[in-house]
């Protein structure tokens, strides 16, 4: 029942009217001493004073005592309440404005005895002594009373309110403190994953070319050394040779240029659309085959991995339908959607009623499922071949 909590603008405004309350009791002992007719001067300022103290020592700044404060403004304001009434002879309010602070300041578990004796005893007990026992009840007191108590119940329940917004506005404040270290962190992580993919697809790219520019040029300059000592001792040999050495170069050329153009592009802000439209009016070029590229949604910005990885994608479906499928029209759709990226590839090949994951296909779906993506294939026979990758954002 100790609640040490610094004072609220409310607990201020009560004291100030608290302070104000006890300080017009004052006036009248000083000032109108024939309002408070055969009172003792003394033992009426002494009660006044401590009615007004006391308490504060259970109700001050950083320290409130739910328990003790209600039984101290009992001892104090509630036997100055039946010392007046008792000299008075008359409806004396002095309890009102501390049976609005203890209703403020109640605690569940003093409601118990709280509520019966300040909202019955004191108006019962006050009705007795200022009528000689011949009224029981002053209704007056009694709505009074009930009022006031309702007034700093109210009060009390609008503090508690205004704690537990300002407790889960602090909470989420230090969650969005957290989440935001926690993106910050994630980006951090997310660059260098980028930045071990780039270097993992460079170091790959590069033992491809080398193995296959290593093994063409090695073929071809072999070759070159029997045709030069073939030229005079058997020239049909050597034209012969020649003819397998140009075949051997146009096919080392042709694994050369699919190696180039499978690296993704180099400058961060090019954009993806305008990257896949050179891919795909280059691969339509080379292999006479017609391709509709196109666009769903509105464009957003992706992340760089997602981009290489939609990049592939595309690539392996190409040339997939164009290989395997033989497809003579190819449609690639981009779709943007609220919590995903997707991309179709659709042809009008062959097609197949028993379609195999093979490299390519294991490796498209590798790079989709390491983005918590999903890889979808259909394919009927003579009904041409659908993929269709899908990237959460």
């Amino acid at each position: 029942m100790i609640d040490r909590r610094k004072w609220h603008w409310l607990d201020w405004g009560l004291f100030a009217i608290h302070f104000f309350w006890h300080l017009l009791g004052m006036y009248f002992i000083v000032f109108q001493p024939a309002a408070l007719g055969h009172v003792p001067f003394w033992p009426f300022t002494l009660s006044l004073l401590g009615s007004f103290g006391l308490p504060l020592f259970f109700w001050r700044q950083g320290y409130v005592h739910k328990g003790w404060f209600p039984f101290v403004v009992l001892i104090t304001s509630g036997t100055l309440q039946f010392y007046l009434s008792f000299f008075v002879r008359e409806e004396v309010g002095l309890i009102l404005f501390p049976t609005l602070l203890v209703a403020y300041l109640a605690h569940r578990s003093t409601y118990i005895w709280v509520l019966p004796v300040y909202l019955l005893a004191f108006p019962l007990l006050t009705s007795w002594l200022i009528s000689d026992g011949s009224v029981w009840l002053y209704p007056d007191l009694l709505l009074n009373t009930f009022l006031l108590f309702g007034i700093g119940f109210s009060f009390g329940r609008i503090l508690e309110s205004n704690r537990d917004m300002q407790k889960l506005l602090d909470e989420n404040k230090e969650q969005y403190q957290f989440i935001n270290y926690q993106n910050e962190v994630l980006q951090q992580y997310i660059k260098e994953v980028e930045a071990l993919s780039k270097l993992e697809e460079r170091n790959r790219l590069a033992k491809e070319l080398h193995d296959t520019v290593g093994h063409t040029f090695t073929s071809v300059i072999m070759g070159m050394d029997a045709v030069h000592y073939l030229m005079d001792t058997a020239p049909e040999e050597a034209k012969k040779k020649l003819d397998v050495l140009r075949e051997v170069t146009r096919t080392g050329l042709d694994e050369i240029r699919k190696n180039i153009h499978q690296i993704a592009p180099e400058s961060e802000e090019v954009q993806l659309l305008a990257y896949l439209q050179r891919l795909t009016d280059d691969f339509a070029l080379h292999t006479q085959t017609s391709i509709n590229l196109r666009t769903i949604g509105t464009p957003v910005e992706l992340s760089r991995t997602l981009k290489m990885n939609a990049i592939r994608c595309i690539q392996e479906a190409l040339t997939n339908a164009k290989k395997h499928g033989q497809a003579k029209h190819i449609q690639v759709v981009l779709a943007y959607r609220p919590q995903a990226f997707h991309v179709e590839i659709e042809d009008d090949g062959i097609g197949t009623d028993k379609l195999i994951y093979g490299f390519g296909l294991k490796s498209m779906k590798d790079r989709v499922q390491g983005l918590n993506g999903t890889l979808r294939t259909t394919s009927r026979l003579h009904e041409g071949t659908r993929v269709t990758c899908t990237f959460p954002l």
